[in-house]
């Protein structure tokens, strides 16, 4: 499997708010490429919130995303995941009715003319574990 070469990300003080809740107030960092992050805080800290919105689920309210300097406008995941932004979930199995492949190919499913394969993805998934 060849993920794609990850972009520096900078986020420019990004706000996110639910309802009259600030979950992210003014947030900046900056990820060099290839660099990995771990985000440790308390609950209700916006670890989640903020991960969801570098991955594109949410959209900030304020402040900007940008990768390799360029603003992102419309974030969604697929951009995310194009531009090498990977997330490991804090759940221990995404789908817990699914194959160990399935779960590491989930949304990014190896196949071809919309079928799924699952030699291939076994084999893909078995190179990442041994790698690991």
């Amino acid at each position: 499997m060849t993920i794609g070469e990850t972009k520096p990300l900078v986020l420019d003080n990004v706000s996110k708010t639910f309802g009259g809740v600030a979950a992210l107030d003014g947030v900046s960092l900056e990820v060099g490429s290839g660099e990995v992050v771990c985000l440790l805080g308390d609950n209700g800290a916006g670890k989640s919130t903020l991960i969801s919105t570098v991955t594109g689920v949410h959209r900030p309210d304020g402040g900007q995303i940008l990768i390799d300097g360029q603003p992102v406008g419309r974030w969604n995941p697929k951009r995310a995941r194009d531009a090498g932004i990977q997330t490991v979930f804090q759940e221990r199995s995404l789908a817990s009715r699914q194959t160990v492949a399935r779960n590491i190919f989930m949304g990014r499913e190896i196949g071809r003319f919309g079928w799924i394969s699952d030699k291939r993805q076994e084999v893909e998934a078995e190179k990442l574990l041994r790698a690991v």
